[in-house]
């Protein structure tokens, strides 16, 4: 009997979508939701009860009892200060933290409703009204009306690009193009083709028209670039949203994904069903947000493209996986009730094994063509013919197994055995008491006559066999601990390092069992399986989720747990955890199972950076560039904290201190840190952040909090003399005050020496920052500065262009044929490769405005402000022949003997038309051309330079 030979009928995986819910239940006022804007990491979302900003960890809701004119939202829209929100009374332009800039009642200036409002250029404005098409300007804080356009008509929809044009949709004469001020008609009826026009939209280099069985596709200049026809199934959409080749696409229940090839449509996948979208947008992570008609605020995760969660349509936990011997790409999953043949290319079900149906399989692994099968029920042996059930009375349930030659190693809860296949007899393996090991949780295999083996109960031991056919076998103890009783999980590096799960504890030993690392947890078990995926990066599964581990600094760095939301990754046994290559992970959990693509996911997610997001006070403070000066008084101080952080629900959790005051972390209620009044001096407010995908423990510096006496002396003086005044109507003698002044002298110096002293503190602090600082942003390899020091500076660059109207240039460098000379010459003489490779980048741009960074792995940029196309490119070339004059050899590259590097350049001239963009948008447009010219020239042979132009007008 071949079970791979048989047709799953019964069992089937169905994918459980990346999707998270935002609504009542988190306290949303409504699950009914009209119009999204995402601007500078923050959500808009306009619904029939109020304005919702949305922070990531938390939002605010605004109505008519916060300054709205009203609560009946229509849309909102992205501007320079913040949102503009659009409403049936008028527009309220709002700021990120819910303060108004100005407003404008179109119902009492008789306009009607304003359905949408844009920011075409900086502080000027169109609004879709219901009786015309008005333009406003908000001058030197004067709002005035410009101009009237379409008077009498519906305006429905309104959309913007990056030159300051507008696209407007008239219900009574249909499309106008809105550009110098001038209004022109746009678009011949025969191009619309008599069609009802449903909405419009944009995307960062792009713009769709919606019509009922086609879609318009527009250029950034709204320049017509090709018309799709919809699929009869698709008619009369709703809204719909662009990102790169894919179109995303909602009808009145359903939410599709488009792909276009050759502009026309390829593929058609249902990503959601059974929901009602009133509108969707991406972000700059790659989350699509929708804004539903009943189920409140619907993220679908960017990171659907790394991780992939299958659940069973019957009850079945996933107790074992093992890849098959004979079919790399086919995983053999051991379940509670069903086992099955899994392909990891297509994560599908190639068959079941019906043999092991409510047979809960432990360990399955393919030997010499047959299925061996650790099982509740004992050993079983499934072949083309025969099914059998081996010495189940002599050892009881089974847990795993292992072979050497021709026979197997079987653990169980009653011992280790030792299996004949041919002789098919069984005996036990003893301690030198002879005693039997207990219960065998895990059989490792170190060499074909060397085995590790946990157990639950006496701890782990190691077995040494003989080859002979009638072995002999030596078992010896391994002390880990006098804590520890149960091993779990077991694994070896490249480096012969052993990693080993115990009760609490995550051991590292060398191969003498001498101790590198012992890392304990906060669980009873801190894993049940693990897995090395670096000779310093370490995974468990656990049953509190899937964890990365830094060995060298013994910490957790990594965690995915509740993702999605309610989604628990709950491991199961110690062969829950399958490494199938280099990337990619396979996950058995109690309630699914998972393919994680653990460097992109690693990669993809960024960790959430603490910022100081509102600061409210009882008194009066200044707050400018991360400086907060207050004066001493009574009073409460109040900081909000943000990270602006999406990848998933869970808030994140933060711990502040404040040094000078404070020298232990304490954690934060929600995102408040509340202060009542601080003594004078200098104080560093710094906040760690952690969440179920990072928890590098890393530490941000957000305020220096300067407080200053205002005249204590005065103070003091003013209530000893009110103090001396009464005393004198009562009669007390004037030494009574005599005394209290000399005390208030001696206070008053006690008072200074302690200022003194403080100020000092602050000084030392403040020295302390700008050394932290500094080393915070440096790549600890390289000691170049690493990716989230490139994006600051990034940023800066872009606003220092956009106020010089200068360029910004752009080098992507990536080593060719890395992974070939990491397998060729080992991860140490990788590392060194990488510094050499970074420092020779660093010699190569010596201007102090040049900032050369390692952007990740064997991939570095290279910002050079100022630079334009002729200057980068010469840039680009010289530190490509610099690489190759190192003469690092690299036996094992395809292009040279020597290690070379590709290279992609790109430069931008940024003037006024770019005032109105999203900074961020900017940024990924920048970087988006420097990687397609890096690809450029990987395809071109690589150990070359490429130029890709990046003018986003």
């Amino acid at each position: 009997m071949n079970p791979s030979n048989r047709k799953n009928q019964f069992l089937t995986l169905q994918p459980i979508p990346l999707v998270e819910y935002f609504g009542r239940a988190e306290n949303f006022p409504t699950n009914q939701l009209h119009h999204i804007t995402i601007t500078n990491n923050i959500i808009f979302i306009s619904s029939p009860n109020g304005l919702i900003i949305f922070y990531g960890e938390n939002f605010r809701v605004l109505d008519r009892s916060s300054g709205l004119l009203t609560h009946g939202l229509r849309s909102t829209s992205r501007s320079s200060y913040g949102g503009l929100v659009a409403s049936d009374k008028g527009v309220n332009h709002i700021t990120p933290e819910g303060k108004e800039i100005f407003t404008i009642d179109t119902t009492e200036l008789g306009f009607g409703w304003c359905q949408k409002a844009v920011e075409f250029k900086k502080e000027l404005y169109l609004l879709a009204t219901a009786k015309g098409l008005l333009h406003y300007s908000f001058l030197d804080n004067e709002l005035k009306l410009e101009q009237q356009f379409l008077n009498g008509e519906v305006i429905n929809h309104v959309i913007s690009n990056h030159s300051g044009d507008c696209l407007i949709h008239s219900n009574a004469s249909g499309l106008w193009l809105f550009s110098n001020g001038n209004l022109t008609p746009y678009l011949t009826s025969a191009t619309l083709d008599e069609e009802g026009i449903i909405k419009l939209g944009r995307s960062l280099l792009s713009s769709w028209v919606l019509l009922k069985t086609k879609v318009l596709l527009l250029d950034e200049d709204f320049n017509l670039t090709n018309v799709i026809e919809l699929p009869s199934e698709l008619h009369s959409p709703v809204t719909a949203c662009i990102f790169e080749n894919a179109f995303y696409l909602a009808t009145s229940n359903r939410l599709v994904k488009i792909t276009l090839k050759d502009n026309a449509v390829s593929n058609i996948e249902t990503v959601l069903d059974n929901v009602a979208i009133n509108d969707l947008k991406l972000d700059n992570d790659g989350n699509l947000w929708l804004a539903s008609e009943r189920k409140g605020l619907i993220k679908i995760s960017g990171l659907r493209e790394h991780l992939s969660i299958l659940s069973h349509n019957q009850s079945n936990s996933v107790l074992s996986l093992r890849v098959d011997e004979e079919n790399p790409d086919t995983c053999i999953v051991g379940g509670s009730e069903q086992s099955y043949l899994f392909d990891i290319n297509t994560q599908s079900i190639v068959a079941t094994i019906p043999e092991l149906k409510s047979h809960p399989a432990w360990d399955i692994q393919k030997h010499k063509g047959d299925l061996w099968c650790a099982t509740q029920h004992g050993l079983m042996r499934i072949s083309a013919n025969s099914f059998q059930t081996l010495h189940y009375k002599t050892t009881g349930p089974c847990r795993c197994l292992q072979f050497s030659n021709d026979n197997t190693l079987l653990g169980s809860i009653s011992g280790l055995y030792w299996f004949d296949s041919d002789a098919e007899t069984i005996k036990p393996i003893l301690d030198q008491k002879q005693r039997p090991l207990g219960y065998v949780y895990t059989i490792y295999k170190v060499t074909s006559n060397h085995y590790l083996i946990g157990t639950l109960g006496r701890g782990l031991w190691s077995l040494e066999t003989t080859s002979a056919k009638s072995p002999s076998f030596k078992l010896n103890q391994i002390s880990l601990s006098e804590r520890v009783a149960n091993v779990y999980g077991i694994d070896i590096n490249k480096q012969g390092q052993i990693a080993i799960t115990a009760d609490s504890f995550v051991f590292v030993v060398d191969s003498s069992h001498q101790p590198i690392a012992t890392i304990e947890g906060e669980n009873s078990v801190a894993g049940w399986a693990c897995v090395w995926y670096s000779d310093k990066e370490l995974i468990i599964g656990a049953s509190d989720g899937l964890k990365i581990y830094n060995i060298d600094k013994q910490e957790l760095s990594f965690r995915l747990d509740n993702f999605p939301s309610e989604t628990y990754w709950e491991f199961t046994t110690s062969r829950s955890l399958l490494k199938v290559s280099s990337d990619k992970l396979l996950c058995g959990l109690n309630d699914f199972i998972a393919s994680v693509d653990y460097s992109d996911l690693k990669a993809r997610v960024v960790a959430p950076i603490p910022n100081v997001f509102t600061i409210s006070s009882s008194t009066s403070y200044k707050h400018d560039n991360n400086i907060l000066e207050l004066k001493t008084g009574r009073w409460e101080l109040r900081i909000w904290l943000a990270s602006f952080w999406y990848w998933a629900k869970d808030s994140c959790h933060y711990q502040y201190r404040l040094l000078g005051l404070t020298e232990d972390f304490l954690p934060v209620s929600g995102n408040l840190i509340h202060f009542n009044s601080l003594p004078p001096g200098n104080y560093i407010l710094e906040v760690k952040v952690s969440n179920n995908f990072d928890n590098n423990n890393r530490v941000y510096q957000l305020l220096l909090i300067n407080v200053s006496s205002q005249g204590i002396f005065s103070t003091i003086y003013n209530k000893l003399y009110s103090l001396w005044v009464n005393k004198y109507r009562n009669n007390f003698r004037s030494r009574e005050f005599i005394k209290l002044h000399s005390r208030y002298l001696e206070l008053e110096a006690e008072v200074e020496e302690r200022t003194d002293k403080i100020h000092q503190r602050g000084k030392e602090l403040e020295e302390k920052n700008k050394q932290l600082k500094k080393l915070s942003g440096l790549d600890a390899l390289t000691q170049i500065a690493n990716r989230s020091r490139f994006d600051e500076v990034f940023e800066k660059e872009v606003y220092r262009a956009l106020r010089n109207q200068d360029n910004v240039a752009l080098i992507m460098l990536d080593i060719d044929h890395f992974k070939a000379y990491n397998d060729t010459y080992g991860h140490l003489e990788g590392d060194y490769c990488i510094k050499k490779v970074a420092n020779c980048i660093k010699e190569s741009f010596a201007r102090k405005t040049d900032l050369v960074a390692r952007y990740g792995g064997e991939e570095f940029a290279v910002l050079a402000p100022g630079c334009n196309q002729k200057e980068i490119m010469m840039a680009a070339e010289r530190v490509n022949q610099a690489i190759v004059d190192l003469q690092l050899p690299h036996k094992s590259s395809e292009t040279s003997n020597v290690v070379t590097v590709s290279v992609g350049a790109t430069s931008v001239f940024i003037d006024e038309s770019y005032l109105s963009l999203n900074i961020e948008d900017i940024i990924k447009a920048i970087i988006k051309n420097a990687d397609e010219a890096l690809y450029h020239s990987k395809n071109k042979g690589r150990n070359q330079a490429s130029y890709q132009a990046a003018d986003l007008n």
